[in-house]
């Protein structure tokens, strides 16, 4: 049977650590693009089952930090937060207020964990979302994932090379290129025009890498002087 839904918020259950910081990421985007969310005021609650009053309220800059044009929205719930809730299961919601018209985001039972954890992991998952009527793509991610094994991504790498001291040490240590000519026939004649070597630069070379096959050399010298 059709109905007429204006709740549009999203049930996730929502598995914590207690003792422990608990942080993930809501990333908005809109045709893969990022949402700016600025206009938009967060707030976690998070009660007893049954309850209407709020044992967490975590707002905008206490607990809760909006990107607005990076379309990310950021949740703490800290160690000290976890340490006040005292009973295994709580309802939460993360709600919003746009033009002074409050919505719901996303709802459900957060289950609190201090030993063995029998759920399965999820790094991130993928939902669509409403925020005040615009349909968006909402990314859920928990804090220090994406690492280990996966694609990498590479953009430009910014900043100073001189003040990545290790890196610069090293290139410090290296033969410029311009002048591995000179080190390589140092106290011999320059070339000709021609770009060629002379015999007296082939002797030079021998003379100080000490071959001792005198017949290489000699095909080597030879075959220098013909060039």
């Amino acid at each position: 049977m059709s109905q007429i839904i204006t709740d549009l918020s999203t049930g996730k259950p929502w598995l914590a650590r207690k003792g422990m910081n608990n942080q993930f990421t809501l990333t908005f985007t809109n045709s893969g693009a990022a949402f700016n969310i600025s206009s938009y005021t967060f707030v976690l609650n998070i009660r007893k089952i049954g309850s209407s009053s709020n044992v967490i309220q975590l707002t905008q800059g206490s607990g809760l930090t909006n990107g607005g044009a990076s379309g990310i929205l950021t949740v703490q719930l800290s160690a000290s937060n976890t340490a006040i809730l005292r009973q295994a299961s709580y309802y939460y919601e993360i709600n919003y207020t746009v033009s002074t018209q409050s919505y719901g985001l996303i709802h459900g039972t957060l289950t609190l964990v201090n030993q063995y954890n029998s759920e399965d992991v999820n790094s991130s998952i993928n939902l669509s979302v409403s925020l005040a009527g615009t349909n968006l793509n909402l990314s859920i991610t928990l804090a220090g994932s994406g690492g280990g094994g996966g694609s990498s991504s590479w953009g430009a790498i910014t900043g100073t090379l001189s003040d990545q001291t290790d890196l610069q040490n090293a290139l410090n240590a290296k033969a410029n290129t311009s002048s591995l000519g000179s080190a390589a026939f140092q106290n011999t004649t320059a070339f000709d025009a021609a770009g060629a070597a002379s015999t007296a630069q082939a002797a030079a070379i021998a003379s100080a890498n000490s071959y001792t096959d005198t017949k290489v050399l000699d095909s080597i010298v030879y075959a220098i002087a013909l060039g």
